[in-house]
């Protein structure tokens, strides 16, 4: 496997694909956009002692609180993403009336799974130790994540109430903690459906050597305890038939849940569409997943 050197450490060629590719679309895709002076803008708090363990979190100005929020968890294929390049789409959710937690964590290959898990188990803890301070209301707390950040959510609500998940895959978890539901977008549920592209290169920096990967299937490991999910996909997303795979797998276990599935009526709408705020496809699923998520406040 070819390798490159970057700040002392070794990335493999995915690596260096990904983060360059992705991070000219981004850059594209935010171009213009600036913060909104409506919100409360709280930057670079640190949840672990790793340099990539860092959060924001953002409040509506123009409500006192208690606040419910939402936690993202971000994609980026494992490989790549953090909070900045969230920013404008988490400013988004909190223009509807929430409090946002926008976390950064650590990526592959740098870190191997189940590092991403144990960061946003961090980030719940922090969560619990300054939701006072912020005024966060504590009986209305969501979570969303897309693509990668979809496949490490799942994941982390499999661990929840399972103990032995917990020591199968390492990771300890808040046992008092409990969303109320969450949002999976453009997921990834299964690392090992043949039917998508899971290269040597992605699964080599991405798991430890001889690491038995089924453990973060989060479709095989679903329970009944699983929270009530909104989730979505689009026509032109490449991982649309993970969605539909999680569709039954909700089903099969009775977890309640919505779906909603976008076509673009004058332009094509790709794999996380949604986190482009400049379309107007993007305000409708956003509005759509606030609507759901608000449906669980003081039930």
């Amino acid at each position: 496997m070819i390798k490159y050197k970057r700040g002392g450490t070794y990335m493999n060629k995915y690596a260096k694909m990904i983060r360059t590719q992705f991070g000219k679309i981004d850059t594209k895709r935010d171009e213009g956009l600036t913060i909104p002076t409506s919100i409360n803008t709280y930057r670079d708090f640190s949840y672990g002692d790793k340099k990539w363990q860092v959060l924001d979190l953002y409040t509506p100005k123009t409500q006192k609180g208690p606040f419910p929020l939402i936690i993202n968890v971000h994609g980026g294929g494992w490989y790549y993403g953090d909070k900045e390049r969230y920013q404008f789409y988490c400013y988004e959710m909190c223009k509807r009336g929430f409090a946002v937690i926008n976390f950064s964590y650590r990526l592959a290959p740098e870190f191997h799974f189940p590092a991403p898990l144990e960061d946003l188990s961090l980030v719940v803890s922090w969560m619990y130790q300054n939701s006072s301070f912020f005024n966060l209301d504590m009986k209305s707390i969501f979570m969303v994540g897309d693509s990668a950040g979809a496949h490490i959510l799942g994941n982390y609500m499999n661990l929840l109430n399972n103990k032995k998940a917990q020591e199968d895959v390492g990771v300890k978890v808040e046992e008092r903690f409990k969303p109320r539901a969450i949002a999976l977008m453009c997921g990834c549920y299964n690392i090992e459906d043949p039917t998508i592209d899971t290269s040597p290169e992605l699964l080599e920096g991405l798991f430890k050597k001889d690491d038995d990967i089924s453990k973060y299937n989060v479709l095989t490991h679903m329970t009944s305890s699983f929270p009530p999910v909104f989730m979505m996909t689009s026509h032109k997303d490449f991982l649309k038939s993970q969605t539909l795979a999680l569709h039954e797998a909700l089903i099969n276990n009775d977890i309640p849940f919505t779906y909603k599935y976008y076509v673009g009526t004058t332009t094509p709408l790709f794999h996380c569409f949604h986190l482009n705020v400049k379309m107007e496809e993007s305000h409708k699923v956003m509005d759509e997943m606030i609507h759901y998520f608000k449906s669980f406040i003081y039930k």
